[in-house]
């Protein structure tokens, strides 16, 4: 019995112009560190960075107020737009955690947001949804519908 291939070049996957492994990228405000992203690696296409192995942290003042990790993520170049995707976790400094699939971050707003089902954990205080939106470090969260929760105290600061 013979096999034959053929194999053709695949035209369809864009080449990507630089890979930075084990690297980060920083945005800060008149000194002050406002994100860092931190990923296994990095692919430059140009107009947008796809990422691997995600850590995005984000600051207020000298500390880390909280921590997104994915398993990859999508920025765009010009508007700095985030998106993680896959085992996404938000963890703040106060260990408030969300987990969901997918999660996008408007710069321009500093806003975190998905339409996509939240989990959102404090201590032993649970609340479930789909459909969310919060400033990164989970001060005003808004989840849209079928909001779900349990514990005997409100989730809170």
């Amino acid at each position: 019995m013979m096999w034959i291939f053929l194999l053709a070049p695949d035209d369809s996957i864009p080449k990507f112009e630089q890979m930075l492994v084990n690297s980060y990228i920083l945005s800060t405000h008149k000194g002050h560190y406002r994100w860092k992203m931190e990923a296994d690696t990095i692919y430059d296409y140009g107009k947008t960075y796809m990422v691997y192995g995600l850590k995005l942290l984000f600051f207020e003042g000298d500390r880390v107020s909280s921590t997104i990790v994915a398993d990859s993520g999508l920025m765009d170049r010009n508007t700095r737009n985030m998106k993680a995707m896959g085992n996404v976790l938000v963890v703040t400094y106060d260990s408030i955690s969300l987990s969901t699939n997918l999660l996008m971050w408007d710069e321009r707003r500093d806003r975190i947001f998905t339409d996509d089902t939240v989990e959102i954990v404090q201590g032993d205080r649970l609340l479930r949804g789909i459909g969310f939106e919060s400033d990164p470090s989970l001060q005003h969260i808004v989840i849209r519908r079928q909001v779900y929760g349990e514990g005997r105290e409100r989730i809170s600061r």
